[in-house]
């Protein structure tokens, strides 16, 4: 089931969590740490956002942003 769509207004914190299916892997090597790391750097300077925190690991992911 998904989840409700999130509730927007400026300067809003969110949590955001992606998992991999049935708890497999995400990352499966250091490269794919640092491709995904390169492609929130991206998404960073073409989208207006605030990334405050993030925690990447194996089978899934947490960023915390404000738009």
């Amino acid at each position: 089931m998904a989840r409700r769509p999130r509730i927007y207004f400026p300067g809003a914190l969110y949590h955001v969590i992606a998992r991999g299916n049935q708890k497999q892997d995400i990352f499966l090597d250091e490269i794919d740490f640092k491709t995904h790391l390169s492609y929130l750097s991206g998404y960073k300077s073409k989208y207006s956002f605030n990334l405050y925190a993030y925690a990447l690991m194996k089978n899934h992911l947490h960023l915390l942003i404000a738009i």
